[in-house]
């Protein structure tokens, strides 16, 4: 497909990347001279206390230990130490394409430190050698029109919905040796993917944990499917909908919530104390009744904005095949895009090249903005509704990606209209009344926000809340938490 310009101007000699680049940074424990199998060989007879660890170090000796290893580490899985395969940790530094922060962040047994492309600028492409000329040409217009908007006042968050999955990701990954092996065996349905799985197996062989990876190797794997996309299954869906719902017939916890959110609003916090005293008296609760209600909710949401719900690792995730959605073409406008005439003009530019572009759906995927439109469905207990801390508190802040925030303040309605009898009186938990009307009700439904900025919700919690008091209260923090 022949790549037109949005604008007359040439293109910037953008640097190309170089593909998956993995490095093994560091493994985990470490004591005096043992690394982690002498460690995890020695742990494998049992259950021991630190005393008896050194005392067991000093009678076998190092070269005893590094004899016995491999046998001591087999002997202990059969005998069901398998629980040692978590003890040990893997630092990886992992560099490619979005594609791989679909897919590694997905995994819910590992920590990730990942570039964002909601704050951070994207410069230059990043993809494999053997993508085609076509799917890299337009990726560089992709970057350039992102450029574009943002220069008309676009944020970034929101101008990158125009970016596709040709651009780069950076991040830091700590697994347990058993999670590579979870992870390698759960795969996913593209060529960088594997690529991906095979580097990190090649330097988890090469380096001091490498007998305690080979035991997992035919080990079962922890857990079930991960949430990634990178499939070609189907997940029909339409406008959000409440899929289905469990309760259990009570209302103990929605009462007791709201008893405590009458509490503060009698009483504003004044200090950062009372903050934290708030956020443990309303999480005791949500947990106390995590199972007294829980809802299945499904739609379709942007690839950007699915991104972001992946990582709420507690959630139960279902979302279609990557490369079906391709196929349907669908994509996600900001309203801030939508309003703006020439952004706009420039969005749809590249949403309709896109369509015409040809080749192997797994060249073409990288050229896929990050706009486009997933089926999503997903389970929220009552926790995670309620809880200061987790999904619904924290997503439906003014601070919570644009998409994702639409999508979670219709969460009190969907569920009222669902299930009337409990839903009215979870709605007068998760809403407040702000200037005669209701509207969703996030963290600050501790009375005040823990954010640098605080918006107008706050004061449907606290109406004498200002700058001052949100001055003193970051002040408090600060003395409590360095």
């Amino acid at each position: 497909m022949p790549v037109c310009k949005p604008k007359a101007a040439a293109i910037k000699d953008f640097p190309q990347g170089m593909g998956v680049e993995v490095k093994l940074l560091d493994t985990f424990p470490h004591v005096d001279s043992l690394g982690p199998e002498e460690i995890i060989a020695l742990g494998g007879f049992g259950t021991i206390s630190t005393s008896d660890f050194n005392e067991m170090k000093e009678r076998m000796g190092r070269e005893e230990i590094e004899e016995k290893v491999r046998e001591i580490l087999l002997n202990a899985i059969v005998r069901g130490y398998a629980s040692m395969t978590t003890s040990t940790a893997l630092l990886f530094s992992i560099k490619g394409s979005r594609i791989l922060d679909l897919f590694v962040t997905a995994y819910p047994y590992g920590s990730y430190m990942v570039l964002s492309q909601r704050y951070v600028p994207v410069e230059k492409p990043e993809m494999p050698g053997w993508v085609g000329n076509d799917v890299r040409d337009f990726v560089r217009e992709e970057i350039k029109v992102y450029k574009e908007i943002v220069d008309l006042g676009i944020r970034r968050e929101e101008a990158r919905g125009v970016l596709g999955l040709g651009t780069p990701t950076h991040m830091l990954a700590v697994f347990s040796v058993e999670s590579v092996s979870g992870l390698r065996k759960w795969g996913g349905e593209h060529r960088e993917i594997s690529e991906f799985l095979d580097l990190v197996e090649d330097e988890v062989l090469r380096s001091d944990v490498a007998e305690i990876y080979l035991t997992t190797r035919n080990a079962p794997t922890m857990g079930g499917p991960f949430p990634h996309p990178f499939h070609h299954e189907k997940l029909e869906a339409g406008d959000w909908e409440v899929a289905s719902y469990s309760w259990n017939g009570r209302t103990d916890g929605v009462e007791k919530m709201k008893e405590i959110i009458k509490d503060i609003r009698r009483t504003p916090p004044r200090t950062w104390k009372e903050l934290v005293e708030n956020t443990v008296k309303l999480s005791r609760i949500a947990y106390r009744y995590a199972t007294e209600f829980s809802v299945t909710l499904r739609g379709k949401m942007p690839l950007t904005t699915f991104n972001e719900l992946k990582r709420h690792r507690t959630l139960k995730i279902a979302v279609e095949g990557i490369y079906n959605a391709m196929e349907r073409g669908e994509f996600y406008v900001y309203p801030s895009v939508r309003n703006n005439p020439e952004a706009r003009r420039l969005y749809n530019w590249v949403m309709d090249g896109f369509r015409r572009l040809d080749g192997p759906e797994e060249e073409r995927i990288y050229a896929l903005p990050q706009s486009v439109l997933l089926g999503v469905e997903f389970v929220l207990e009552f926790h995670q509704l309620t809880a200061p801390s987790l999904f619904y508190r924290i997503r439906s802040c003014d601070r919570a990606e644009t998409s994702m925030k639409q999508i979670v303040r219709r969460i009190p309605y969907l569920i009222r209209e669902a299930v009337p009898e409990y839903g009215e009186k979870l709605f007068g938990v998760l809403t407040a009344e702000l200037n005669g009307s209701r509207v969703p009700l996030p963290k600050c439904v501790i009375g005040g926000c823990p954010e640098p900025k605080f918006c107008p919700l706050v004061k449907g919690m606290n109406p004498n809340y200002d700058d001052e008091l949100h001055k003193r209260m970051k002040k408090g923090r600060k003395e409590v938490i360095p």
